[in-house]
């Protein structure tokens, strides 16, 4: 019978162990039952990794109950799926390491709090953008509308929200003229996060909370920017950057009469809304999200 190593010996093997290829003319590989063996025995070793990680996860949703924060933290999450990559010398792919990496921290987030995403929108998008981000076993509560998962969300009904941009504007102008009300619904994550496999969705999407995000040591800021008329990308941009916003890009714009509104990215983060110069009349923040991982 094949001895079971420890969770300690199979966490050493898995982050330690170089991969070594098979020199030319080595011998025989060793036969596929032996070979077998030892995959049982290193995923009998996972899980009790991934039990003793639960347990250390319940421990984290005892000690928040007194009011640390809510225990979907995008910033951390995304610097833990980095880390993993910079630790990754493979076979194993880097996608497929986040991916695994989604699951497990999707079953912590379920073992704290019961947790529920919200998602509203035409299509399949921000269905699956919100399966692909926050996990298969994740509990999906769908909205009729935007203004209806805000409402889902402030009534306890769900905890985040997931919407794609959808090209209308309805929704990003909304945030940005919601003012101070309480709480005011965030931009936390920009979808998708993790490269998606060929053929799956590849909308742009994003997951709106009651908070704001946890930096990740990588982030962008989301803006809605009002124009007069209707401003090239790179008069928004100049414009941006001696407001002190950098790198600015336009996902999404919606013409209104004498004005049009921009979705921009950008990165910086001057103090507070507002600001003036070119054709730019107005900026609102409207959240700030880790930048996703690399195709």
């Amino acid at each position: 019978m094949p001895r079971i190593p420890t969770p300690a010996a199979v966490l050493a093997l898995c982050l330690l162990a170089p991969v070594v290829a098979a020199p030319a003319g080595a011998q025989t590989p060793r036969p596929l039952s032996e070979i077998r063996k030892d995959i049982d025995a290193v995923d009998h070793g996972l899980l009790e990794l991934l039990n003793r990680r639960s347990g250390i996860s319940l421990e984290v949703a005892a000690a928040k109950k007194d009011g640390q924060g809510p225990v979907y933290r995008p910033g951390r999450q995304a610097a833990l799926l980095r880390r993993l990559a910079e630790r990754n010398d493979g076979p194993l792919p880097d996608a497929a390491a986040w991916r695994i990496w989604q699951e497990i921290i999707a079953s912590s987030i379920g073992l704290q709090t019961d947790f529920r995403v919200a998602h509203a929108g035409a299509g399949v998008e921000p269905y699956a953008l919100a399966t692909a981000y926050f996990g298969s076993g994740t509990a999906l509560v769908a909205a009729d509308s935007a203004a209806a998962l805000g409402a889902l969300i402030a009534a306890g009904g769900a905890d985040v929200g997931v919407l794609a941009l959808d090209g209308n504007g309805t929704w990003w102008r909304d945030l940005a003229a919601q003012g101070d009300a309480a709480p005011a619904l965030q931009v936390v994550a920009r979808l998708p996060f993790l490269p998606p496999a060929p053929g799956h969705v590849a909308a742009t999407g994003f997951v709106l909370a009651p908070y704001e995000a946890d930096p990740s040591g990588d982030d962008r800021t989301l803006l809605v920017v009002e124009t007069t008329g209707a401003a090239a990308d790179r008069a928004v941009a100049t414009a941006l950057e001696s407001l002190g916003w950098r790198g600015a890009s336009v996902l999404a714009r919606v013409a209104d009469g004498a004005t049009t509104g921009l979705l921009v990215e950008a990165e910086g983060a001057p103090p507070g809304d507002g600001g003036a110069a070119g054709p730019v009349v107005r900026v609102s923040v409207i959240g700030r999200y880790a930048v996703p991982l690399p195709r």
